[in-house]
């Protein structure tokens, strides 16, 4: 009885560990060498900031998980009004965002360049 007892505990600690949900954060391996994965970092990096999940950042936006998935992964290319409501939706102004993607952008790159 204790054998069997000991190999579920052992069973459901696997079982939760393969379906428990990844820690909130942006992956150091995540590049922002074009436009589309800066501003996926930078929309990220807010978005973590204030607390919001990517489905409470996609409610407020009236979209999909799957888009705002996309965009912080730099899979797609946010039109301007969209990139309006994002920053509104972060509580900022577009030129903030637009900034910091700008600024994120160049980081990439000047480390790309150095090496």
């Amino acid at each position: 009885m204790r054998k069997c007892s000991a190999f579920f505990n052992i069973a459901l600690c696997c079982y939760n560990a393969k379906y428990m949900a990844r820690p909130i954060g942006i992956s150091p391996r995540r590049k922002a060498n074009t436009f589309e994965g800066a501003v996926g970092i930078v929309v990220a990096q807010y978005r973590i900031r204030k607390g919001f999940s990517q489905a409470a950042l996609a409610d407020q936006l009236c979209c999909d998980i799957s888009y705002i998935s996309q965009l912080e992964r730099g899979l797609i290319n946010p039109s301007l009004r969209r990139i309006f409501a994002i920053a509104e939706a972060l509580g900022m102004d577009a030129a903030t965002l637009i900034r910091k993607v700008s600024h994120q952008f160049e980081r990439t790159e000047s480390k790309r360049l150095k090496h």
